[in-house]
């Protein structure tokens, strides 16, 4: 599905915030894809979506120290986020639960090892 993991970007768009996490679309590595994030006991993201052009589903979980772990289909994925940007999802959702309304433009990518 993906050629490089690194360059997966999810972006969490400022829209409005209802029971259901909302759905948001972006383009990453060519594939249009429609994903919600929630923030899960343990300060866990988790991120869950599927493409549109191939209806292939893909969840990741955002682990408290910066580690993503999850699957495009049926390729396991596993790569660290640097723990500054982790802080900055976990805000952005908080916030979004908190005030109804997500408040910034954030991306998921790899860090650099």
């Amino acid at each position: 599905m993906f050629r490089s993991v690194s360059l997966l970007s999810l972006t969490l768009a400022a829209v409005p915030a209802f029971a259901e996490p909302a759905t948001h679309t972006v383009v990453a590595d060519g594939e249009r894809m429609e994903y919600a994030s929630r923030l899960a006991p343990g300060e866990v993201v988790a991120i869950e979506g599927r493409s549109v052009d191939s209806h292939e589903s893909f969840h990741l979980i955002v682990l408290p120290t910066g580690r993503v772990r999850g699957a495009f289909g049926p390729v396991p994925v596993s790569f660290m986020i640097s723990r500054t940007h982790r802080a900055r999802l976990v805000e952005q959702l908080r916030a979004q639960r908190s005030s109804g309304v997500a408040m910034a433009v954030s991306t998921i990518t790899p860090a650099s090892n």
